[in-house]
């Protein structure tokens, strides 16, 4: 029988941590990253959204001249469960990413992710509480979507916040205004559901559905006295639209 001496026991040791080192390399899945797209897609029950275009929507004869709302504190939750925020890897929170999405825009830079499978996304509609309170629209770069430069951008310099969301346009020939904001209507979507959707180089891309014919749900347009909310003042009406927006997102 050959004896192993103690030289040889060592690089066998050795060859044994090398081979086993190459073992675990293989069984990694480092596929890489990619940039990823968010597309929110308007439509009413189904069918394409568009500006000026009329719809009948509980019973009335809608056209919308505006629909705009910001997204904040978007998270996706990966198949292991993980999640992947979009903060500027800071602990600032003018460091998050912001969103203004609008009916006439689809597609929003979330940055790079990594490369795999994802459960479900969420996000707040509105602007984060500590941002909203504390940071004006003129502070912020010009490019930025919270800017005072960007054509878009809504905010009640009276109250000191920005308006979450904005619906304005016709019911039946008579005009309509919906200003959302406060602090305290800032609204999440909780998770929705992504399908086990792939992100690769061939997908960077999520799309997320918003159904404009039910942010009016349980809310008859045609009554003038619900045809305007800038929040305060009407505070019911406010807290109704911004809970029928959270339910009209899901995937497509």
């Amino acid at each position: 029988m050959k004896v192993i001496n103690k030289v040889q026991l060592i690089f066998l040791v050795v060859i044994a941590v090398i081979l086993s080192s190459c073992s675990d390399d293989d069984t990694v899945n480092d596929l890489g990253t990619t940039d990823l797209k968010l597309h929110f897609h308007p439509h009413v029950n189904g069918e394409d959204f568009a500006i000026n275009e009329t719809y009948s929507m509980n019973g009335n004869e809608v056209s919308f001249s505006r629909v705009q709302f910001y997204v904040s504190n978007i998270e996706l939750t990966k198949e292991d469960g993980s999640l992947v925020k979009f903060d500027g890897n800071t602990s600032e929170k003018e460091d998050d990413l912001f969103l203004q999405v609008t009916a006439g825009n689809m597609m929003y830079d979330l940055g790079e992710v990594e490369i795999g499978t994802y459960k479900s996304i969420n996000f707040e509609i509105g602007v984060d509480t500590v941002i909203n309170s504390t940071i004006e629209p003129t502070a912020w770069p010009t490019d930025h979507p919270l800017s005072a430069d960007n054509p878009n951008h809504y905010y009640w310099s009276w109250n000191t916040g920005y308006i979450f969301a904005a619906l304005e346009g016709t019911v039946n020939g008579e005009p309509f205004t919906y200003h959302i904001g406060t602090n305290d209507l800032i609204t999440p979507t909780g998770n929705i559901d992504l399908n086990e959707a792939t992100i690769n180089g061939d997908n960077g891309e999520i799309m997320i559905g918003y159904n404009v014919a039910k942010f009016f749900n349980d809310i008859d347009l045609s009554i003038e006295g619900n045809r305007s909310s800038h929040t305060m003042g009407t505070k019911p009406l406010a807290l109704k639209v911004a809970g029928n927006i959270k339910s009209s997102f899901s995937t497509m």
